[in-house]
Order: structure tokens, then C-alpha cells, then sequence
């Protein structure tokens, strides 16, 4: 089995996507990255990488500094490799996110490699959804965010960093700003601001939505639920086959309320974080 190491994001893509798209959904975060390094986006240097058999993908692999490896569903041999790569050609290598059974192959082989510490961080499951399933809504309506919305925006996006216990930009007005020339915020009104929810990350086939937030005063209402349908619908409408999503398998809250909208799970993930 042989690794084969991309500098050009186009040629990545070409080579990966065959193998990533057979499983859109599980690899919907390594094909939306491929897919924005390979229009031109600046990135410092990324890890892009397959590892090959016979002229057969049978994994692949890829980083953008300073965050962490993300790896798709591979065999045991093709992690070693990969592993002994990253050691020998002494990558830095923040932490690692990929299917369970993947990840915890590629832990045990650097543990052996590095000097690097290791913890286990998030427990997540990627949802798929084809068809909505209307939930019992409270009354409200979906619209996009504006720029008159900024400051709402900026605490809330904010707010749900500190509430995952995510590691954010010491800004987040840069992605806002983004996000919003993106078209890609969305706001639940009754009349006013109840929910938020994004999208992002568009695979050939898919599109993902995240960054679903509702203040807790609001919550337990349902409106979480009405802004992940609404969006989820009119991403559909557009012409998106499907729509997925990561959950936190410690809030059962939110892995609950998605299935009754429609989403089923795909698979699980594991992240692991390295010092």
C-alpha cells in the first residue's frame, strides 16, 4: 500500500472525491474542505493525502494547520502507514477526528510514534436527512440574517462557542461577516430573534448545517426545532439531495429533537486531542 501526498487541493480532489463520495455524508467534511482549498481559498500549507492499492483509494487523509488531522474510514494498514508518514516527516499534529473504529487505530499507532500526550475529546454522530418531518411548531418564520443583526449575531455565535466548550477565534466578527456575505445565517423570528441556525460546508451532493443555537431562556419551546426544519427545507428546495449535521452525543436533548425532524444517523466520530 502506498501514501500519496497532494500539493495541489485540485488534484486531491479529482483522485479522492470517487472514494469520499461514496459515503457523501460521513465524508462531508473532508470533501466541503477539499472543495473550498481547491477554488483558490488561502490556507497555510495543508496535509492532503490517499493511501492507495492496486490504483484503488482506499483512505484518505487532510489537515489545514493549525487544526487537526481529519481521517476517513480506513483499513488498519493504511492508518499505520499514514501514522509512521506524520511521525518520520515530523508533521505537528494537533488532534485527530474521524469514524470511531479509524481514529482509535490511528491513536494507538502514534502513541507508539510520538511523545505527544493524548485525550479524548468529543463524542459526535453525523445525521442525514432527505425528507422533513414538519415538527408541531411554535408560530415564526424563517429569514435570512442581515447586517442589522450583527450584534445579536456576534453574542450568540459567541455564546454557543463558550456553551460546547469550543476553542473560537479571539474574534468572531470575521466569520460573521463571512457567514453573512455567504447567505449562510439564518434566524427564527416570533417576532423577534428566538433561534439561529447556519449553513455551510457543500458537498456535490449535500450541504451541512451547524451553529444551532437558541438562548436558554427561550428553550424547550420548540423553536430549535422549527429553525432546523425550515432551513433543512428550503436547503432541499434548492436542490440539495440531503442535508446533514454533527451532534454531541452527550446532549441527547439535540440527537433526539433531529430525529424527529427527520435525520437519521450515518455513523459515529471520535475526536482526540494532542499535546
Amino acid at each position: 500500500m502506498d501514501l500519496r501526498e497532494f500539493a495541489n487541493p485540485v488534484h486531491f480532489l479529482q483522485r479522492a472525491s470517487p472514494f469520499l463520495e461514496e459515503h457523501e455524508a460521513e465524508n462531508n467534511l473532508m470533501l466541503a474542505i477539499a472543495a473550498r482549498l481547491a477554488t483558490g481559498c488561502s490556507s497555510p500549507a495543508p496535509f492532503l493525502a490517499t493511501l492507495e492499492e492496486d490504483n484503488q483509494v482506499l483512505a484518505a487523509a487532510l489537515r489545514t494547520p493549525p487544526h487537526r488531522l481529519i481521517l476517513s474510514r480506513s483499513p488498519a494498514l493504511a492508518i499505520a502507514i499514514l501514522a509512521d508518514h506524520l511521525a518520520r516527516h515530523h508533521h505537528n499534529v494537533p488532534g485527530i477526528l474521524g469514524p470511531v473504529e479509524s481514529t482509535a487505530l490511528f491513536v494507538t499507532a502514534w502513541q507508539k510514534l510520538s511523545r505527544q500526550s493524548i485525550r479524548p475529546g468529543r463524542s459526535l454522530r453525523i445525521f442525514q436527512l432527505d425528507r422533513v418531518i414538519p415538527p408541531p411548531t411554535p408560530s415564526g418564520s424563517l429569514v435570512e440574517a442581515t447586517p442589522d443583526d450583527f450584534d445579536l449575531l456576534l453574542n450568540w455565535v459567541r455564546a454557543f462557542n463558550t456553551e460546547i466548550g469550543q476553542t473560537s477565534p479571539a474574534d468572531e466578527r470575521p466569520f460573521i461577516q463571512t457567514a453573512l456575505a455567504e447567505h449562510r445565517l439564518y434566524l427564527c423570528k416570533h417576532p423577534h430573534p428566538v433561534s439561529l441556525a447556519a449553513c455551510s460546508g457543500p458537498t456535490p451532493h449535500g450541504i451541512r448545517i451547524n451553529l444551532v443555537y437558541t438562548p436558554p431562556p427561550l428553550r424547550n419551546r420548540g423553536y430549535a426545532s422549527a429553525t432546523v426544519a425550515a432551513l433543512s427545507q428550503k436547503l432541499l428546495d434548492s436542490g440539495r439531495r440531503f442535508c446533514f449535521l454533527f451532534t454531541d452525543l452527550a446532549n441527547p436533548t439535540s440527537n433526539s429533537i433531529y430525529k424527529k425532524i427527520g435525520y437519521h444517523p450515518v455513523c459515529d466520530f471520535r475526536e482526540y486531542l494532542f499535546t
